[in-house]
């Protein structure tokens, strides 16, 4: 295996995690919309600390 196959690969699996980051955003947001909500309530920082004080 050489370097530029293991370069394109850690690239391409960096643009991916991206892609899933930026798609659990967007759905939260549309999500929070149909469930008559602020589209900006899922990025609030007291909504994280609310489901991570939930899951415990």
């Amino acid at each position: 295996m050489n370097k530029s196959y293991g370069n394109k690969l850690l690239k391409t699996i960096g643009w991916i995690i991206i892609a899933v980051v930026i798609l659990f955003v967007v759905g939260t947001m549309i999500g929070s919309v149909i469930g008559g909500g602020n589209p900006l309530t899922p990025l609030l920082p007291s909504t994280w600390s609310h489901i991570i004080q939930f899951s415990r």
